[in-house]
């Protein structure tokens, strides 16, 4: 009997990847999206307020513009290989989206809708398909054209996703009569890490490495090679991907008021380059790596040196030469010689790409949340009432604020 409810659901689920793919050719007017003007091959910013959803070019511009008709009113995320998910919006109680993918041209790619989406990264993008005749969710993988290249087999992770491809490899989860198993796969599903009772979890991979989770020693972390091969051993109470050969690991749980001073950097032969002297640490960008010491950030060299003194209450990492540093109750932007290029007068600020940053002013507060970040800060929706700036400090595109 168990085998033959486990076909009927196998069964189902097929029936809804055909369904999806069947969809993909079938470009109807699902969702009403104008687009308000040609553009060349530049990067677009998600856009949410009571009078405007959709995307702008790096001028301002509004490009596309989702229609207040249409049920898909949640910019999921950017664009990635030229596609972006758009969505009906999330309820609290469940996380089903509905999602279609839209390209630059403003039409629809992949109309298939699916019940929930990751990013595209390595030409592939993580999707679920539900079946009604189970509980559990499946997730497989699609290429540019919609189709599913890895089939929907996969259970979701501890936070309701699988992983998205990182240099061509992605950690998912298999479940077999409640037992979970953990597999790294390549972009064509094979599996090349198998599973092992040793791994709690393996992260993304990030010059040739991954951080991975000890399941035996809960809260221990080591990092493993594209062959699952353990290269430097699971001794760390916390650790972060590698980014410019450094890797941001500590030593010791940080408690609020005492165990200050535990974060430093290792290299990918174990050698502790930088010595736990940081209360914080964030990844190494351009030879610059946010710190804190004694409540107070600045940023390092890779000889643990700082370049920048450690005089702001908070500072992200720096993208596209310039960081958002924060001075008393507001943020700014300095550049690699901690010359203050942008002047404080932010509430909200993260960091540049493609140009642009998405900032608050301080009479913009509603939907932000009140919590404080210091590095890669991002609490956040860049697209929700959002103001953009060029690094001139110049908004090129600000809310009606009424």
């Amino acid at each position: 009997m168990k085998i033959l409810i486990k076909l009927v659901v196998i069964f189902l689920t097929l029936l809804i990847v055909i369904f999806s793919i069947y969809n993909t050719f079938d470009n109807h007017g699902i969702i009403s999206i104008n687009r308000l003007d040609n553009m060349s091959e530049q990067n677009l910013f998600r856009v949410k307020n009571k009078d405007f959803t959709g995307f702008i070019d790096i001028n301002g511009k509004p490009i596309i513009k989702i229609e207040k008709s249409s049920p898909y009113q949640y910019l999921k995320d950017d664009f990635h290989n030229g596609l972006a998910p758009v969505c009906e919006k999330p309820s609290q109680e469940f996380r089903e989206e509905n999602c279609v993918f839209i390209n630059k041209e403003g039409k629809i790619a992949i109309s298939s809708i699916f019940f929930n989406v990751g990013k595209f990264n390595n030409g592939l993008a993580p999707v679920r398909v539900d079946s009604i005749f189970s509980v559990r969710a499946y997730w497989g993988y699609i290429n540019e054209s919609g189709w599913f290249v890895i089939g929907a087999k996969y259970s979701s992770d501890a936070n309701g996703f699988p992983r998205n491809f990182s240099e061509g490899l992605a950690t998912v989860h298999t479940s077999e009569n409640n037992d979970v198993k953990l597999e790294v796969i390549d972009t064509n599903g094979k599996v090349v890490i198998q599973p092992s009772p040793f791994f709690g979890d393996i992260y993304e991979f990030s010059e040739g490495l991954a951080v991975f989770a000890n399941r035996e020693e809960k809260s221990k972390y080591g990092f493993i090679n594209t062959k699952g091969e353990i290269v430097i051993p699971s001794k760390y109470l916390r650790a972060d991907s590698f980014s410019e050969g450094l890797a941001v690991v500590s030593n010791t749980i940080q408690d609020e008021f005492k165990d200050r001073r535990n974060y430093g950097y290792i290299d990918k032969d174990q050698n502790l380059v930088i010595p736990f002297l940081f209360d914080q640490a964030s990844h190494f960008s351009g030879g610059l790596a946010a710190v804190e010491l004694d409540g107070k950030c600045g940023y390092i060299n890779k000889f643990g040196k700082f370049e920048i003194p450690n005089i702001y209450r908070y500072c992200n990492s720096f993208s596209e030469d310039l960081a958002a540093v924060k001075i008393k109750d507001l943020w700014g932007y300095i550049d690699r010689n901690g010359k203050l290029i942008i002047p404080y007068r932010f509430s909200k600020a993260l960091n540049f790409r493609g140009g642009l940053a998405s900032v608050r002013d301080p009479s913009q507060s509603i939907g932000i949340k009140s919590e404080e970040y210091s590095y890669d800060y991002n609490d956040f929706d860049d697209a929700i009432d959002a103001s953009y700036i060029d690094r001139k400090g110049m908004y090129v595109f600000q809310p009606k604020v009424e």
